[in-house]
């Protein structure tokens, strides 16, 4: 078996026999959680184990890995008690944005079709589940502190947008093209800080769970970037570019979707705890 960044063979370690250590053979994981300070270490100095480093004699980490197994066993206590004690909380709130979610996903697009986009029905209904959102978002932020700053941009992004919406409709000026602009880049700011709410409120009760968000924000940014691509392909070749944007667009949709299902997904796994 490859051996770990300390040098232990996982299958002869006490720690990770009796599960008090999780394993740092996906370094990639554990250098994200920075829960062990030789993987961080290794991390950092871009070795692959500490055989690599020149300090591995006199190193003080290294000498003491063998006394890591308490330790893993206190971070292990720690986090699942923490996981208890926010359970009912968030399972409860987490279903609320879910709930919000499906209701915006739905009730937008139906309206959008039967009214049209411009319709002040539709910006006003987008705007209070946009508040109703944000005002979640508020709510978990005494577990989180990213919530708070995602509750922030969203909100400033749902109000400028309806505003901009209720000045410009319709209209395809270079203004109303850069304030629209403005509330998407608010409105990406807001995701980003709800995703890393999402996944460090998750993160004690499921790594899984924490690495789906941060690798969905990856996902945004990537369409971030592919959208300023297709404007440009658009300039050298309109059909080009409308069909990137088209498959731009049914990206957008599946990212979506995966949002809303891992909202659910992160509900029940607070559901279970509690269970």
């Amino acid at each position: 078996m490859t051996k770990s960044f300390c040098g232990k063979d996982c299958d002869t370690c006490n720690a990770f026999m009796e599960l008090t250590c999780s394993s740092c053979k996906d370094g990639k994981k554990q250098a994200a959680h920075r829960e062990c300070e030789i993987v961080e270490c290794c991390a950092a100095m871009k070795f692959v184990t500490c055989e690599q480093c020149y300090n591995k004699e006199t190193c003080i980490k290294l000498e003491n890995r063998d006394n890591m197994q308490s330790r893993w066993s206190q971070v292990k206590i720690a986090n699942k008690e923490n996981a208890i004690r926010k359970a009912p909380f968030m399972q409860k709130w987490l279903m609320v944005l879910f709930g919000l979610s499906i209701a915006t996903l739905l009730l937008g697009n139906v309206l959008e079709l039967i009214l049209g986009e411009s319709s002040y029905v539709v910006m006003f209904a987008n705007a209070i589940l946009g508040i109703a959102y944000a005002v979640v978002l508020l709510k978990l932020s005494v577990e989180e502190g990213r919530y708070r700053m995602a509750a922030y941009y969203m909100l400033a992004a749902t109000i400028i947008g309806l505003v901009v919406g209720l000045i410009f409709q319709d209209d395809t000026s270079a203004i109303a093209v850069i304030s629209a602009s403005g509330v998407m880049l608010f409105g990406f700011i807001g995701l980003f800080y709800e995703f890393m709410g999402h996944a460090h409120v998750v993160k004690d009760a499921s790594v899984e769970m924490f690495d789906k968000w941060q690798n969905l924000w990856k996902w945004y940014v990537r369409i971030i970037g592919g959208t300023i691509g297709c404007l440009v392909l658009m300039m050298l070749s309109p059909v080009l570019g409308a069909i990137a944007m088209l498959v731009l667009a049914v990206i957008l949709v599946v990212v979506s979707i995966l949002q809303i299902v891992y909202l659910y997904q992160s509900a029940k796994i607070f559901q279970q705890i509690m269970d």
